[in-house]
């Protein structure tokens, strides 16, 4: 969805009436992010994981999303997400939003994780894991894939 404004100042010489477009339904990236974590919590909850926590905050980061899978698990979920041109969403040499995790931001998921268990007394959980859900989004939002990669994170990945 795109709000067009009408443009006053701007006439074609043959008497056509221009719009200019004003905002886009996601006119920032933070938009964009949201409306990606809003399709992976319901990409979860139909996997039937249940989601406990979502931009979870402390001073040194955040996490998208916080649950427990159906095994019980407590799973730390970033998300991460790219409006993709129409026409490139199949092309191998462009950019995927997954390419857009770094080290640093998987250690700092990986604090706030040890201050939500730490908060919650949740250290006695069995099984803990990051995952890198990524949401590839056509320019009017609509979603054209979602990839979930389960223990993405790892101290052993090569991010």
């Amino acid at each position: 969805m795109l709000w067009l404004i009408f443009d006053s100042s701007r006439h074609s010489e043959a008497g056509c009436i221009y719009y200019t477009p004003i905002m886009s339904i996601f006119s920032t990236s933070r938009d964009t992010g949201n409306h990606a974590e809003n399709i992976a919590c319901d990409y979860l909850k139909n996997k039937k994981y249940r989601v406990l926590a979502r931009n979870y905050r402390v001073k040194i980061g955040e996490i998208d999303i916080i649950a427990q899978d159906p095994g019980e698990a407590l799973v730390f979920v970033e998300v991460k997400s790219l409006r993709v041109p129409y026409g490139d969403n199949i092309s191998e040499s462009r950019i995927f939003p997954e390419e857009h995790m770094t080290h640093k931001k998987y250690k700092t998921i990986s604090k706030v994780a040890e201050i939500f268990c730490a908060k919650h007394d949740l250290a006695n959980i069995k099984e803990m894991r990051i995952d890198l859900i990524a949401v590839d989004l056509a320019p009017d939002g609509s979603l054209l894939h979602i990839r979930h990669i389960e223990n993405a994170l790892s101290e052993n990945s090569e991010i």
